[in-house]
């Protein structure tokens, strides 16, 4: 089997990275289900597993990368105490409609016409290691919350059951009581976490220098 060519590899990471910016467009625009697709999009350019090697392996530029986080540093002490953590995503009250959501943090910071602090980590760190949700005992990484959305919540496969208690919690989570007694469940907050963790990602593909690697994909606007 013929192995593919630099041209093929940088042509499908230029694919992939206009797939996941045009994504994000179309997420803020209200279509939040493009979180699904962003999910592929991202699983597509980061994740190793066995043989089957990412786009960003292949392009051999991975390793040397210093991924964005916009999870800030928190002291073990406070994060144990913390019945409900949610670092990426923030509650935004919309005045006009009434109604409070929450918000991928980059969105917010926008909304505060302020800019997106961040900082920047090793990529074991930003996939495997860092937490991004805390709800009770429910933990969750970036690698744990991309797989499940591409591969059990329609990114590319729609499982019959959620097998991951700990990514149920996070799309469940009640974000507070009402007057009248009731809960408030948050709505597509597992969506609005996989927006902020694609800013990420386009934050730090920015930094790598301009290369060949940015060609435009053929096709029309």
């Amino acid at each position: 089997m013929a192995k593919r060519s630099p041209g093929e590899i940088a042509g499908m990471f230029a694919i992939q990275r206009y797939a996941m910016e045009k994504s994000c467009a179309a997420y803020d625009s209200g279509e939040i289900w493009e979180a699904l697709r962003l999910a592929t999009s991202i699983y597509t350019l980061v994740h190793d597993r066995g043989r089957n090697r990412s786009i960003l392996t292949q392009l051999g530029i991975k390793d040397s990368l210093r991924f964005v986080t916009s999870v800030a540093p928190i002291e073990i002490d406070l994060f144990r105490k913390l019945s409900l953590w949610t670092p990426l995503v923030e509650r935004f009250h919309f005045e006009n409609e009434g109604f409070s959501e929450m918000i991928p943090l980059s969105t917010w910071f926008k909304f505060k016409d302020k800019a997106s602090p961040f900082l920047e980590i090793s990529f074991s760190d930003w996939w495997e290691n860092q937490l991004i949700f805390k709800g009770g005992n429910a933990v969750l990484t970036r690698q744990q919350l991309v797989s499940t959305l591409r591969d059990q919540e329609g990114g590319s496969h729609y499982d019959e059951k959620l097998s991951s208690p700990h990514y149920s919690r996070a799309k469940f989570v009640i974000l507070f009581m009402r007057p009248d007694g009731s809960n408030n469940f948050s709505r597509g907050i597992e969506l609005a976490m996989m927006r902020q963790i694609a800013w990420e990602l386009t934050q730090t593909l920015a930094l790598i220098p301009s290369q060949n690697i940015y060609a435009q994909p053929q096709g029309r606007e």
